[in-house]
Formats: C-alpha cells, structure tokens, sequence
C-alpha cells in the first residue's frame, strides 16, 4: 500500500539528523494555515526592512492573505489544503476582475505555501499547481494622456479650489513626468536650480521612505522651462511656510499646513474634487504621467507626442515640447505665466 515518504523512518539513525528541517516534527503536523501566513509575512517584513522586497508587495500580500484565505482556511491544518480548495477559494474571489487581479491573487497564496513547504521536504505544495495568466499587449492599460489644454486646465482649476501648494503639486507632475513617490521623497538636496536639474534616487511608499525608486534606478534630468518655473514658485512658497514655522523637513512638496506628502490619500481626493468641477472624462493621476516625459537625451517629450498632442517629432528622432510655441501663440513672453497657471514672481532669463 502506497504512503508519504518520510525521511526519518526510512534511516532512522541518520548520524546528522539534527542539521535537517523538522519536516516530521509533531507541531509541524498540526501547524494552521494562520500560523504559516504570520510567519510568513513576518519574514516578508524582514525583507522590506532589509530592502530586499518592496513594501507595496509585503502591503499586497497581508491584503490578500486577510481578505481572501484567513476567512476560509486560516484555522484549518496547513498540511490538509488540497489544490481543489485552493482553486475553488481563487475562483470564488477573482470573478468579474482583471488578469493582473487575479495573478496577484495567485502569487500571493503562492509564495506563502511556498515558504510554508519549506518546512516539509518531500511532500508535495497544491499551491504549485495554481496558474497564472499570461499578460497580452491587449490586457494592458491603454496609454490615456491628457492634452495640454486638459492639463491647463486642471492646473488652473487646482490652484484656484486649493491653493499654490496643490497647483505647485500637479503642475510639476505634468511637467516633468514623475511618479507619486519620486515627488514625495524629492528633497531640497536634490533640487539644483542653477542647472536646472533634479536628481531622483529615492522614494515615499505608504508613508515609509525608499533609499531607491521604483525601478530601482537613480535618474537626474534637466527640467524644461515650466517645471524650472514651478521648481522656483514651490521653493518661494516653502520659504514663506519655514519662516511661519510650519515647516521642519527636508521635502519640497507638502501639504496645506506644511506637513510632507507620504501617502496618495491627500492628493488623490484633491484630484478627485477637482475633476469633478471639469468636463473633463476622469482618469487616475497616473495618467498625468504619461502626457509628459523627457527624452533620452533630456529634452521635453511625450508619450502623447506621436498623436500630435504634447509635441513635435524631430528630424533626430526626439520629441521637443510645444509649450514654448503655445506661449508664442498666446503672447506670452518667457518671463509670463502661462494661461491656468499664478503668477509666481520669478523673472527667468535661460
């Protein structure tokens, strides 16, 4: 009659059985599935301080993990979940939800047997047997930018309903194509306005600071002349908020009361009220991203550029920013404001 491998039955004098996993220890056997996804991510929590994963991905699992398989199978014996249960418990909870949904809901039970089933050499993971989708080009979001008068727009609108330290915020998002993070970690240190460059080597995740940015790549680039334009009214503004004493941090942007940005929550409900005010079709701020970013060479260009809409191509192949061509058109000379945008009392002669 066929049964389970076991390792110390089968050489029960095995002289160095001491250094091997207790894969046949008795608390092993009657471990819960609870017990395993605490370990777990405690183990993931070390990881995340050791900077060897990501806080989004230790967030993404305990979401998972909490909301999804505690409920069902986190008081039931670890060794007894069968794949059946498993696939059942992801099919019931990714209905009616996207490729990418349901492949983090996969990974995420996944990688927690998997440390699990470090613990019991030989027998087998059911959690292995779980699939994942693949990701076609057409499963991906569409790029959807704004156009620039769209994004003037919501500058003007944003300054109007909330004030400087809002615009200042979104206009240097639109204009120099950085991530939410990157701008909440940007420092005074990073910012060098004579050569009109900023330098990008950390990040803000749900409140707690990354020595590294998202793609784990230190970027500097030359900004173009709006975002130098809202670089010097954002610091003119912070001055005025250190003199008041509201201000004892490092960070460029922060909020009404001089408070530094370290979650998307305030941002987010303020680009959410603004929106709502514009006939404009509502997108997530990420898309604010894709209507601008720099060229390889560090000129203004736009993921928008090859729909005519941000900028021009060029005979080398980059793309150069309107916005120059636009002002011109409007009669705005280098030192004006452009239409949306306040007056910010800086006269720049590049």
């Amino acid at each position: 009659m066929w049964r389970p491998f076991r390792f110390d039955e089968e050489f029960p004098n095995y002289r160095y059985k001491g250094a091997l996993p207790i894969g046949a220890d008795e608390s092993k056997e009657a471990e819960t599935c609870n017990e395993v996804f605490d370990k777990f991510l405690a183990f993931c929590e070390h990881r995340v301080s050791m900077d060897d994963m990501a806080l989004s991905t230790l967030i993404g699992y305990r979401e998972i993990l909490d909301r999804i398989f505690r409920p069902e199978i986190g008081p039931d014996a670890f060794k007894g979940i069968v794949y059946t249960r498993l696939a059942e418990i992801v099919s019931v909870n990714t209905e009616k939800v996207k490729k990418k949904t349901y492949n983090n809901v996969t990974s995420a039970v996944r990688t927690a047997f998997k440390f699990g089933y470090r613990d019991r050499p030989g027998q087998f993971n059911p959690a292995l047997a779980l699939s994942t989708f693949r990701i076609t080009s057409k499963d991906r979001p569409k790029v959807d930018p704004f156009t620039i008068e769209d994004a003037e727009t919501i500058i003007a609108t944003s300054h109007r309903m909330h004030g400087e330290w809002y615009g200042n915020y979104e206009e240097f998002r639109f204009f120099t194509g950085l991530r939410q993070s990157e701008q909440f970690a940007l420092e005074i240190s990073d910012c060098n306005l004579q050569a009109g460059r900023i330098s990008i080597t950390k990040a803000v995740v749900e409140g707690q600071e990354k020595n590294r940015p998202k793609t784990n790549q230190d970027r500097e680039f030359a900004l173009c002349r709006r975002a130098l334009q809202v670089l010097q009214a954002q610091l003119a503004l912070r001055e005025r908020v250190v003199a008041a004493g509201q201000i004892t941090h490092r960070f460029v942007f922060f909020s009404a009361v001089g408070e530094p940005l370290r979650t998307t929550y305030l941002p987010y409900n303020r680009w959410t009220e603004v929106l709502a005010t514009l006939p404009i079709r509502r997108r997530k701020p990420y898309n604010s991203r894709h209507s601008y970013q720099l060229a390889p060479d560090g000129r203004p260009q736009s993921t928008a550029g090859r729909a005519g809409r941000w900028s021009q191509r060029r005979s080398d192949g980059t793309h150069v920013c309107r916005l120059d061509q636009r002002r011109e058109a409007h009669g705005f000379e280098d030192d004006k404001s452009v239409p949306g945008r306040s007056p910010i009392g800086v006269r720049l002669h590049l």
